[in-house]
């Protein structure tokens, strides 16, 4: 992708029962990309969340061309070496259509300068 390109795509919801429906979606109205992100914990309370690579995997069988985006992996919580296998075998199987997005985690801090944020 060339920096002065402007790119649509968007975020999958965290039905996964309907990722593939979705994916199939977001590729008929045009979008370039789709992603799926995950959190140890979302909500409020909080709870689980799924994890992207295997609704990556569900959306990839779905559709034949829109790009899959992760958006993040949260890397701490798999072995190095099965994360790469992991991306691997999905950016195969969807024949290279596959971003990959690592992250360590994080919270949004709500209130910055209390903290010394600016």
């Amino acid at each position: 992708m060339a920096g002065d390109e402007l790119h649509f795509g968007a975020n999958l919801t965290l039905e996964v029962g309907e990722t593939a429906r979705q994916a199939r979606w977001m590729e008929e109205l045009g979008y370039e990309y789709f992603s799926a992100g995950e959190h140890f914990m979302r909500g409020s309370p909080p709870g689980p969340s799924h994890a992207a690579l295997p609704v990556l995997g569900v959306a990839a069988g779905a559709t034949e061309s829109i790009r899959l985006l992760s958006s993040i992996v949260l890397a701490p919580f798999y072995h190095p070496l099965m994360l790469a296998r992991m991306t691997a075998t999905l950016d195969a199987a969807c024949n290279g259509r596959l971003t990959v997005g690592v992250g360590i985690g994080g919270s949004i801090r709500r209130n910055s300068r209390r903290r010394g944020w600016r």
